[in-house]
């Protein structure tokens, strides 16, 4: 007498969740391919980038600027990405008039730190910019010409060494300084370091500051490398 075929037994109930669980990890992977290349695509196509370059160098007796006529690429990856290429002399404006230029007209200079570098706008956005074509049309007799020295991180201590070196030689009529809250702690290399870069070394700062002399004067410390 034949005996009957055995039937299949039944999948083990943990070996079809396996299963199940290892389709359902393959869609999503599957998933994030296609988000993650179609995000490229549209960064690509758009313009927009995922990361910012700043490259900088340091001047002797001025701290910290941007490496003259370089790329700067700066976004918060959400809702800007601005490019603009520094100076030739590390900022992010325009290259300065020549002193003949500045002399024969109105010219202004406006220091400050990452309100006036605005690096997060276009140079033509810049307020110093607005302000010459807003000159133009309203006082078109003074002959207006601005330029900006600005640098993120710095107080107006910081940024003496910039009218010194680069703004005085131009003999501005104007000058402006656009001052913010947190200018009173990066004016002091002390608060600056408790507040600011915590664990650097206030007598080691790459900005100039002020300090008291043994003789109880006061002059600028230059700063450090």
């Amino acid at each position: 007498m034949d005996r009957p075929a055995a039937a299949h037994p039944p999948a083990r109930p943990a070996l079809r969740a396996l299963r199940i669980a290892g389709w359902n990890a393959a869609l999503v992977l599957v998933a994030l391919a296609l988000v993650a290349i179609a995000g490229e695509a549209y960064l690509r196509l758009s313009g927009a980038f995922v990361a910012s370059a700043l490259p900088l160098r340091f001047v002797p007796g001025v701290g910290l600027l941007y490496e003259p006529h370089a790329e700067m690429r700066y976004t918060n990856g959400l809702d800007f990405w601005t490019v603009q290429r520094a100076n030739g002399l590390g900022f992010l404006d325009r290259e300065p008039p020549a002193p003949e230029r500045a002399a024969a007209s109105c010219h202004v200079a406006v220091f400050g730190d990452s309100f006036v570098e605005a690096i997060e706008v276009a140079i033509e956005d810049k307020l110093h910019v607005r302000l010459e074509a807003l000159a133009a049309l309203a006082l078109p007799e003074l002959d207006v010409t601005a330029q900006a020295w600005g640098r993120r991180g710095t107080g107006q201590a910081n940024q003496l060494p910039y009218y010194d070196e680069y703004a005085r030689p131009l003999r501005p009529d104007l000058v402006v300084l656009v001052v913010t809250s947190n200018d009173f702690r990066d004016n002091s290399p002390t608060v600056t370091a408790l507040a600011g870069w915590q664990g650097s070394d206030p007598a080691r700062r790459p900005y100039a500051y002020p300090e008291r002399t043994a003789g109880g004067g006061i002059r600028l410390r230059p700063p450090h490398p």
